[in-house]
């Protein structure tokens, strides 16, 4: 898409805001979990201020999966506030699984992070 007064960054799953002001942020994953055991998975947006540790505005999606291989989606949405950034703001997509120290098979189908200038 276009990018202005921003970066994508693939490898590190984030977008890089340089412009101060307000931003509608969107997260969309489509996926399937391919073990038995239900999980509930958090899909959530986190931003990181000039390299900081990465904060939690609370735009987060939570889907309960008991069965594998079955396909489902998961969105969260929220604006934020770039206006206290001295050189960047990163925007982070983010997945867990709530079985704590379990680990549990996640694929991933589609995923999207989309940033929109609002004010």
């Amino acid at each position: 898409g276009v990018s202005v007064g921003s970066d994508a960054d693939f490898a590190n799953d984030r977008i890089r805001i340089y412009d101060k002001g307000f931003f509608m942020v969107n997260l969309g994953v489509s996926f399937a979990q391919t073990g038995t055991d239900t999980v509930i998975w958090t899909f959530r947006i986190a931003t990181s201020v000039d390299g900081a540790t990465a904060t939690y505005p609370g735009y987060d999606a939570a889907v309960q999966k008991v069965a594998a291989t079955l396909d489902n989606m998961a969105s969260a949405s929220g604006i934020i506030d770039t206006t206290g950034h001295t050189t960047y703001t990163d925007v982070i997509a983010q997945v867990k699984n709530g079985h704590g120290s379990n680990s549990e098979n996640f694929q991933m189908h589609y995923g999207q992070l989309s940033v929109f200038r609002v004010g």
